[in-house]
């Protein structure tokens, strides 16, 4: 062997020791050659001489004791230090720049930390740089830009920024030489070229996305480093080498201190490899405390590695879905891939919500988590709702893919709401110090304004007989628009009735108000009682307002609005911001369609009219059919309170009489009236206690509805697609979706008193009604729509499975229309999919796994969601699209290549616990079209096809036709295809009635002939004199 040696370095002594291996590498200092390799020496165990004898040491001395060595470090030995990420030259504000850092300067920083920062930028001849707040317009306060657990707060009360600038959005620190204060801060355009300044303090790494047992630093997210001390990575993965290590020697020691357990702190890693001349293997291994050891490797070897693991966006890019769960009553997050969403502490969700409730311009607000499933790649947390009245929720957050954001949808949610919601711009008065630009943003002062504007209108409403009966719940400021001269130009918020009058939008819609119409101008009580209130606050505005712009709007509603044209009065009807509107009075164009118009608008500033230049030419009403007068007719009629289903069943023999003849119109009206009729039913059948005819009544009415349907999928393409255009079919179908839903837990199984087969059911031939009492199934069968109700608890059976007929003589012939040559099988829970989905004639099948309902009860405990839930499952399948039209793509619909299924569990909340399976069989012909854009399974959100909570298996395994989705929330569902629809609004559509029209071509054809004969009769006698 040979005897221990040293060799003396600028930063210390190296000691070279044999530790039973002839290679070895030195100790305490690490020895490096001039190429920047590792000094490796051997020991001649013969003549006990190291080789070489006189080694030339270089080593490498960090540039930080403990920062990355990309970053500044600012210490001193007394406190922690502070690492900066400082831009190489000045720029305009970026506001990814500092994402990942967590210490905005000077306000999260001490007096000392601030001092040594100011001198340390003061010897760069630093003199200004940003700071990473923004505002988002001139009507908002500034908000932190650094993602994490404080991004889009608002900047702190506390906080001062003198000599407010309206048009100034970003903010700038600026270093001040020699004063106690290190900086101040002052409003900035955001185009000026400043350096840009991050600071982090000790933790910045994460494990966001990282393998198990992985890290990353916080601003470098997606590159993980680690030992994979189970051998459970399956990602491809980069080895580290000695030389790389040492290159950033500092950063990977931050994640190693952090990330490998403590029992592994001794352990050995690979961190590079040679071959001595003899042909020899040999390892250069490493621990946590960079003790370093050459080892022989052994055939065959275990050994573990430092390695990099580069994280791809691909499938693993988070979803925020926001939305209110009318069957748990709560506003509910859901986010799917939450462990690539980016966040320091473990205990951050990484997503931060938000809301404009209370007297808050913005604000954030806390979320709760309450239920995540095994494979943690969806979880469900419940919001907090503030505040009284409406107001908008959104959520945010980061992925560790280069800091993409992520966006939740808005929400408009309340925890209660009392009285109509009306916004209105007006001048209030504000103070007249002139550091209070920037105070018009706080909170505090913002109640202040509120509250003084809040008594003024009281007051004024009590001086006035004119307001006797206009009651003030609430005023709020939802935006600042600009300020000067002692006055802020805002909108505000009033919530406000009439007394003796509902004071709930949900109230009003079922009180009696409901029943007077006024049929001249059709505008309905309650629509007055909102008019009511919206003049006289118009009027009281006026009267307080300091600028003659003021102006009333509600927030939900545009009211009727009455225009002349060639001197006759015509009026818009009422109509959801958002919706179109037609006119109150019967007007049709050529082509079949009502006039319309758009209701605009956004939450803050209300509802208004879309600006319209129209020339309206109504077509002579007495060539208008009488289909379309009568649904025009029953779109008023008190009819739909008094008896909804007797309209229902009305609608039905009507449409099923003229379904080839339907114009735009009818659809529009039939869609209004179907609407209208079914929460008439919810409210007063449901609710009453005849429970035994009443569930007769929704038994008829489900299959009246499926009726409807299969009359209106009989329309002209043209005709649907003309009528999508005013989202009538829409409205339809989330109509009965919603409707089937709520009559299938109200009409259940075993029921001796509700079991009779009902006069509607005998006099349909396009529908059968089959109850398989023993095993828990009720199936409705009608030519478009299968609607099975299925209890999973009486003989297992969770699902459907769709197949060809092969013997016609064998199979059953139940089906029809669109299902025609096709029979359906029961699936029970605890069936495989490779039990029925490998049978050549399959086409399409779905169940409720055996794992998902026993999981269902878990997540309903965590959710709080078993209150009055009734245990069913409802699948209800659709042959075609022909209703499933999406808005805002006319040239461009996408079209489902096989059924479209539908399934939900009554009064349970939509999302699943497991993932439910959804398997269809592609044609032959879609697989051979190159042309054709497939893009697998998607979801119907009443508006667009949409595709997050779904994951999709291209194919099944020895089955290269079959497509396996696997959904985590219930909706219908569909296998989609792409392809091009265009649709000329000209297309001319006679109004008149079909019948007339087509008595006329026969009328017309007759009398030709019979001219033609009596020309030919004078022919001939002209011809042939003896004739």
């Amino acid at each position: 062997k040979c005897d221990d040696d040293k060799t003396i370095t600028r930063l210390g002594t190296a000691y070279w020791k044999y530790r039973n291996v002839r290679y070895t590498t030195s100790e305490d200092v690490l020895c490096f050659m001039e190429n920047g390799k590792l000094l490796i020496r051997e020991c001649n165990t013969i003549t006990g001489e190291w080789k070489p004898e006189f080694p030339v040491c270089s080593v490498a001395e960090p540039t930080n004791k403990f920062c990355p060595e990309e970053l500044f470090e600012i210490s001193d030995d007394r406190t922690k230090p502070i690492c900066l990420k400082l831009s190489t030259q000045p720029q305009k504000y970026n506001d990814s720049f500092c994402y990942g850092s967590n210490l905005i300067i000077p306000f999260d920083l001490s007096q000392q930390q601030s001092v040594r920062i100011s001198e340390f930028l003061l010897k760069k001849n630093i003199m200004q740089f940003w700071l990473p707040l923004v505002r988002d317009s001139n009507s908002s306060p500034y908000k932190i830009r650094l993602p994490g657990k404080h991004w889009g707060h608002p900047l702190d009360d506390k906080q001062q920024i003198k000599h407010f600038k309206f048009d100034k959005k970003c903010v700038a620190s600026r270093n001040k030489k020699g004063q106690s204060e290190a900086f101040n801060i002052a409003m900035t355009d955001c185009n000026e070229l400043l350096y840009s300044i991050c600071a982090f303090d000790g933790n910045f790494v994460t494990s966001s996305g990282c393998p198990n047992g992985f890290g990353a630093l916080s601003y470098r997210p997606n590159e993980c480093y680690g030992v994979d001390w189970r051998n459970n990575l399956v990602r491809p993965a980069q080895k580290v080498n000695i030389r790389e290590y040492f290159h950033q020697r500092n950063a990977l020691n931050l994640v190693l201190n952090h990330f490998v357990p403590n029992e592994n702190k001794y352990d050995y890693f690979e961190v590079d490899s040679f071959k001595d001349p003899a042909g020899d293997e040999y390892a250069i291994e490493m621990n946590k405390k960079e003790m370093l050891r050459v080892t022989k490797k052994k055939i065959p070897s275990q050994t573990f590695e430092l390695s990099k693991v580069a994280l791809q966006s691909q499938k693993n890019t988070p979803q925020l879905i926001l939305k209110f769960d009318s069957n748990l009553d709560e506003l509910v997050l859901i986010i799917y891939n939450s462990d690539y969403l980016w966040r320091i502490d473990e205990k951050d969700v990484g997503v931060q919500c938000f809301t404009n409730g209370d007297y808050d311009l913005v604000r954030s607000t806390k979320i709760n988590h309450i239920w995540e499933n095994k494979k943690r790649d969806k979880s469900i947390y419940k919001l907090k709702m503030v505040g009284v009245g409406p107001s908008e929720y959104w959520c945010e957050g980061h992925t560790i893919f280069n800091f993409m954001l992520v966006r939740s949808q808005r929400i408009i949610a309340s925890r209660e709401t009392r009285g109509h919601l009306f916004a209105t711009r007006l001048n209030v008065t504000c103070m007249n110090d002139a550091d209070t630009y920037f105070n018009v943003f706080k909170t505090k002062y913002i109640k202040q304004i509120t509250k003084s504007f809040h008594n003024t209108l009281r007051n004024n409403i009590k001086m006035k007989s004119l307001f006797k009966d206009l009651v003030i719940h609430n005023t709020r400021i939802m935006s600042i628009e600009q300020f000067a001269d002692g006055y802020i130009d805002c909108w505000m918020h009033i919530t406000a009735s009439l007394k003796n009058s509902a004071v709930d939008n949900s109230e009003e819609k079922s009180s009696e108000e409901n029943n007077n119409i006024d049929y001249e101008y059709r505008i309905r009580h309650d629509t007055s009682v909102r008019m009511r209130i919206w003049s006289q606050l118009n009027v009281l505005i006026s009267d307080i307002s300091t600028s003659n712009s003021a102006l009333v709007r509600s927030i939900e509603y545009c009211f009727p609005n009455q225009f002349v044209y060639n001197k006759k009065i015509y009026q818009w009807a009422q109509a959801l911001r958002g919706q179109q509107a037609t006119l109150s009075s019967l007007c049709l164009q050529n082509n079949g369609m009502p006039y319309s118009r758009q209701c605009i608008g956004d939450f803050t500033r209300g509802a208004f009219w879309q600006a319209v230049n129209q020339k309206v030419f109504c077509h002579p009403e007495q060539e208008i059919a009488n289909v379309t007068k009568i649904l025009y007719s029953l779109e008023s009629s008190k009819l739909i309170k008094i008896s909804p289903e007797k309209v229902v069943r009305k609608v039905r023999n009507i449409l099923e009489e003229n379904a080839k003849n339907m114009l735009p119109a009818d659809i529009h009206f039939t869609a209004n009236i179907v609407q209208a009729s079914v929460q008439n039913l919810e409210h007063h059948v449901i609710g009453s206690a005849a429970y035994s005819r009443n569930a007769i009544i929704l038994k008829e009415t489900a299959c009246d509805l499926m009726a409807i349907y299969n009359s209106l999928v009989r329309a002209n393409e043209s005709t649907i697609n003309m009528s999508a255009k005013l989202n009538s079919t829409n409205v339809f179908l989330e109509v009965i979706e919603n409707a089937m839903d709520t009559f299938s837990s109200k009409t259940v199984f075993n029921m001796s008193n509700v079991n009779e087969t009902t006069d509607v059911l005998h006099a349909s031939s396009n529908l059968d009604v089959l109850d398989y009492d023993d095993i828990g199934v009720s199936v409705k069968i009608s030519p478009n729509l299968l609607y099975f109700t299925i209890n999973p608890f009486i003989a297992n059976v969770s699902g459907i499975a769709i197949y060809k007929n092969i013997n016609t003589i064998e199979e059953s012939n139940l089906l029809k229309g669109g299902f025609k040559d096709e029979h359906f099988r029961f699936v029970q829970s605890n069936h495989n999919l490779e039990d029925f989905i490998f049978e050549p004639n399959f086409q399409f099948g779905t169940y409720a796994p055996e794992s998902l309902l026993t999981q269902w009860n878990k997540m309903s405990l965590s959710l709080n969601a078993t209150k009055g839930s009734i245990n069913l499952i409802v699948i209800k399948i659709y042959s075609n699209d022909k209703l499933f039209r999406e808005q805002g793509q006319p040239t461009e619909q996408r079209s489902a290549l096989g059924r479209i299924v539908s399934i939900s569990f009554p009064g349970r909340t939509a999302q699943l616990p497991v993932d439910l399976p959804l398997a269809f069989r592609i044609s032959e012909n879609h697989i051979k079209k190159s042309n054709v854009q497939i893009e697998f399974c998607k979801y119907w959100n009443f508006n667009s096809w949409a595709s997050d909570g779904i994951k999709v298996s291209h194919s099944v395994a020895n089955s290269t036709d079959v497509v396996l989705c696997q959904v985590s929330h219930l909706t219908p569902f569909a296998y989609l295809v792409g392809f091009n629809f265009t649709v000329d609004d000209d297309i001319e559509v006679n109004v008149r009635q079909r019948h007339d029209q087509a008595l006329d071509i026969i009328t017309l054809t007759g009398c030709s002939l019979s001219l033609l004969g009596i020309s030919g009769i004078f022919i001939t006698a002209a011809m042939f004199q003896s004739w």
